[in-house]
Order: structure tokens, then sequence, then C-alpha cells
């Protein structure tokens, strides 16, 4: 996992675009909780609950100091994120399209 550690070829660049890509996807996490729950009521991670929105931006910090040091977590983290993300999206398509359908459904209905 630390292999840019071990090998010492390793450039500077390379921990910024490792950098850049964990802080793109905790950015990721980070909006998606934030579109599902608010005030934290539906989070289950009970950390998260306790400390709070500001706690949560503070607890990426060591998330995004790992990935810096791995290529591969690096984008294991992004490729996490953006997964949830995708079926966060997902599932709300499902539901406005459910609430579409059962309003659809009464108005017939009401209209016979």
């Amino acid at each position: 996992m630390l292999l840019q550690l071990i090998m010492r070829n390793t450039e500077w660049y390379q921990y910024i675009i490792n950098a850049l890509i964990v802080i793109v996807g905790r950015m990721l996490d980070i909006i998606s909780t934030r579109y599902v729950t608010k005030e934290l009521k539906l989070e289950t991670n009970k950390l998260a609950k306790k400390v709070g929105w500001r706690g949560m931006i503070l607890l990426q910090i060591p998330v995004i100091a790992l990935g810096v040091l791995d290529f591969y977590f690096a984008f294991f983290i992004f490729f996490w994120s953006f997964f949830c993300l995708l079926i966060i999206y997902r599932v709300e398509e499902l539901k406005n399209k459910s609430i579409q359908i059962k309003f659809i459904l009464k108005n017939q209905k009401h209209g016979k």
C-alpha cells in the first residue's frame, strides 16, 4: 500500500494528484450526505452524528493524508464515494417516478 514511501523515486506531483483525487472523493461523500440528511438524522455513522458537520469535515483530514500516500488507495476512496453518490441519485430518481405514478393513478381514478 505504501509503495510510494518505499520507492524513493516518487515525484512530488504524484502526491498532489493523489490529494486531488481523494479530496474530490471526500467532497462527493459530504455532498451526498448533505443531500440526503441535512441534520444528520438519517446518518448511520454514530461518530458522524455525534461530532456534526464540522467534525465530519475535520475527520476527512486523516483520510486525505492516507490517500495522498498511495495512488490505489486514493482511487479506492474516490470510486467508493462516487458510486455511493450514484446510488443515492438513482434512489431519489426512482422515488420521484413512484410519486409521479401514484399521482397519475390517483387522477385516473377520480376522472372515471
